[in-house]
């Protein structure tokens, strides 16, 4: 948008505004996956921030649900034969309440995922984490998009990439 302001020796000549997105929410675990939002038009960067939080309101209420275990003849079998902790890959020790072997699924689908140690299997809880990732954000349009994410609700942290980090 154009604008002719006098900043002392400087001059503002022109205003960016953002006026498009397209958002895409990818995931192995099926349900969590949506089809892609596009948007051109006024407020770009407010409409942008309402739909990621709608979009995080919806996976939140995923997290909620807890799908129980699909455990059938199949999955005993394997359970039974497996001898190592599939995280950390060292043996079971029923003796010792931590170190017992149990079943682990996801929450999200119920599939059994595979047999843990009693310990590993609680370092494994969900995150509520949703990373959120920009593609060809590196120029000064990031901006545009930050500050507006910086004045909503919620925690959130930026990681820059740097060319060590590339």
């Amino acid at each position: 948008m154009p604008i002719n302001k006098q900043l002392g020796k400087t001059g503002l000549h022109q205003k960016h505004i953002p006026i498009a997105f397209c958002l895409y929410v990818v995931s192995r675990v099926e349900g969590f996956s949506m089809n892609h939002i596009t948007y051109a038009g006024k407020n770009a960067d407010d409409v942008f921030v309402t739909t990621l939080d709608n979009v995080a309101r919806k996976i939140d209420e995923k997290f909620e649900e807890s799908v129980p275990m699909k455990f059938g003849e199949e999955e005993r079998k394997l359970n039974e034969v497996l001898n190592k902790c599939y995280a950390c890959g060292k043996r079971f020790d029923h003796d010792d309440f931590k170190l017992r072997k149990v079943r682990d699924h996801c929450h999200f689908t119920g599939k059994f995922r595979g047999a843990l140690h009693s310990k590993c299997n609680l370092k494994l809880k969900r995150t509520k984490t949703i990373p959120v990732l920009f593609h060809n954000l590196k120029g000064y349009d990031s901006h545009l998009f930050v500050k507006r994410l910086a004045d909503t609700e919620g925690d959130f942290v930026v990681i820059r990439r740097t060319r060590r980090n590339i």
